[in-house]
């Protein structure tokens, strides 16, 4: 029997069938693995169906993303445009103020203290009259203190006031 294939068989026949089957195998495995963007349905390609970083930057369009679509904690400083983030974006910050008596012609000092975890970012102090001024203003890590002298003739409330963030 193999005899007679043998004798039929050619190098054109052999030829051929080999293109035909590479053929047929080959298209069938490119067919297989190749999407395109019109294959697709709108709004259909999760977060499942993409490889690791493969979304960068230059396929987000500017100004698309807001802050649900970024992983909390992930960014960092240098991912920020220079004054683009202020307290008044920051949810978190708290305002403590406290207030001392301080007798007339006395110096005194006033401690806004952050809650506990909190740092302050900034602050200042002021007196309740014109009569006083102020010798000292600082932040230290859990407030502001606010020192002065009261000129005036009577008593006065010398006041500290921070602005507190967690850190």
């Amino acid at each position: 029997m193999f005899s007679k294939l043998r004798r039929n068989l050619t190098y054109a026949n052999v030829m051929s069938s080999l293109a035909f089957f590479l053929a047929l195998g080959g298209g069938a495995a490119y067919a297989a693995n190749t999407v395109f963007s019109t294959d697709i349905v709108d709004q259909e390609v999760k977060n499942a169906d993409l490889g690791n970083n493969a979304v960068g930057t230059n396929q987000v369009f500017p100004n698309s993303l807001i802050g649900a679509d970024i992983k909390d904690k992930s960014l960092t400083g240098p991912d920020m445009v220079t004054d683009s983030i202020g307290v008044r974006e920051l949810k978190s910050e708290v305002r403590v103020s406290k207030s001392t008596e301080v007798a007339a012609g006395g110096e005194g000092d006033a401690r806004a203290e952050c809650p506990f975890g909190d740092q302050a970012i900034g602050g200042g102090g002021y007196w309740a009259f014109r009569s006083g001024w102020l010798s000292g203003l600082r932040n230290y890590g859990g407030g502001v203190l606010a020192q002065g002298r009261n000129t005036g003739g009577r008593s006065q409330l010398l006041t500290a006031f921070a602005v507190c963030l967690p850190y």
